[in-house]
């Protein structure tokens, strides 16, 4: 027996008239077979099948809602695809290439997609009930883990180093102050205001105390600032420890201002409702984003590439992704399954959120049917449970740590900064040495 198309299974009045009346139960009477369009994404693909007549079949988690329709309804189908793989773009002309271009010529009956509610393409084709939401991120590759040379000096704030060299200053000011008649007049003042506050340093360093500075009225100042000091070397210590324990996973594009910022290159999917918003953008940082394709900083790859590009240019290198949140998701779990870690992160902020679902022509009596069946999917939580279910593995990488703890000798890549210090007191101690003696030999020449 010859399946009938929708076009004419409809032609006999009694079938249209009950799909128009009862779209909730409406089963085709007749043995019809419809023409789905599908791409390839996250939510759902089109992969080849020998066996089917087109040579093509439906994968990914959202192709069970056209199997529901079909068991639901009382139809089967073939699959199809656009000659340039694309979900659309609208043409000069008016005319739409891909996935929306076969459903507004009416070369299919139903689009999968699912495809993102625009003004433009509510214009050529009809929306049924939102299946899901998408939203933008940047996926970008981790970065080896870092430590910073200087993290020395990040165990206190800034406030708190400035304080510590106020508090030497105000303590060497009271010693000088109460310290003994004999010793505050047996030198200048400022020559005995630097002894002080070097001893006060000595204290702070954990060094050893001269012995006329531990006598008389200043055992209360040196007391005090030898309890304080204690307390700030113990917490400095300790921090000190885990900060040279632990290593810093850079992840440094959390936003389109980051990437507009970076050197990165950006791939995304070619002919897109979001790449001709970027393209066309009036202004702000949507516009930036579309310009650096005049920079050679975008690029343009279908799905299938994908996996390849992420693996290859992505990981450790320079090139990311703009992508919806669940294609990027779907990549980072499928990476996850290959290589057993997580290499990628996603951007905190996420941009352009839209409806998604699918489409039928424009003015096609299947609009209600269709709708009644996708509430009906979304009030038993099966939509949720498809999309949660293709990416599971995608829990591991979600709460990864930005911080990794290592037990390793510490090298001179990691210290080079205390030594850098180091040296600098040197060159300074030696240019002072210099200009003492040059000073001495001067006034040495002018006495004589």
């Amino acid at each position: 027996m010859v399946s009938l198309s929708l076009r004419e299974s409809l032609l006999n009045p009694r079938t249209l008239r009950e799909l128009l009346s009862s779209p909730r139960t409406f089963k085709f009477p007749d043995d019809v077979h419809l023409r789905v369009g599908g791409e390839n994404a996250a939510y759902a693909s089109v992969v080849k099948d020998p066996s089917a007549k087109t040579g093509l079949a439906l994968g990914g988690p959202l192709s069970h809602i056209i199997e529901v329709l079909a068991q639901t309804m009382n139809f089967s189908y073939s699959v199809l695809q656009s000659p340039d793989r694309s979900f659309g773009a609208k043409l000069p002309n008016g005319s739409w290439t891909g996935l929306m271009g076969l459903v507004e010529r009416e070369e299919v009956d139903i689009g999968l997609g699912p495809l993102v509610l625009s003004e433009s393409r509510a214009e050529a084709v009809d929306f049924v009930e939102r299946v899901t939401n998408l939203q933008l991120r940047v996926l970008a590759g981790k970065r080896n883990p870092e430590l910073n040379p200087w993290g020395f000096l990040h165990p206190l704030g800034p406030l708190v180093w400035l304080g510590l060299v106020a508090a030497m200053v105000c303590v060497s000011a009271a010693s000088l102050a109460v310290g003994e008649r004999s010793r505050r007049f047996s030198q200048r003042w400022y020559k005995r205001a630097f002894e002080l506050f070097h001893a006060h340093l000595g204290i702070l360093l954990r060094q050893d105390l001269p012995n006329w500075f531990s006598r008389g009225r200043e055992m209360m100042v040196v007391g005090s600032w030898m309890l304080v000091a204690m307390v700030v070397t113990m917490g400095y210590s300790s921090t000190l420890v885990s900060l040279l324990a632990a290593r810093n996973i850079p992840q440094p594009i959390n936003s389109l201002r980051d990437l507009v910022d970076s050197d990165s290159v950006v791939v995304m999917k070619p002919k897109t409702a979001f790449t001709d918003f970027f393209e066309n953008a009036p202004g702000g940082v949507y516009k930036e984003v579309g310009d650096l394709r005049h920079v050679g900083r975008v690029e343009y790859a279908v799905h299938q590439e994908h996996s390849r590009i992420l693996d290859t240019l992505v990981r450790g290198g320079i090139h990311t992704f703009i992508e919806a949140d669940y294609n990027s998701f779907k990549l980072m779990a499928d990476d996850f399954r290959r290589k057993g870690r997580c290499d990628f992160y996603q951007s905190r902020d996420t941009f352009l959120a839209s409806p998604m679902s699918l489409v039928v022509p424009r003015g096609s009596p299947l609009l209600a049917a269709i709708n009644h069946r996708i509430r009906a999917l979304h009030a038993a939580g099966l939509v949720n449970y498809w999309m949660e279910k293709a990416i599971a593995d995608i829990r591991f990488c979600l709460n990864a740590p930005s911080t990794i703890t290592v037990m390793e000798p510490l090298s001179l890549r990691v210290c080079w900064g205390m030594f850098t210090v180091w040296a600098g007191g040197l060159v300074m101690s030696f240019c002072v040495f210099v200009l003492e003696i040059a000073g001495a030999k001067i006034s040495s020449s002018r006495h004589a």
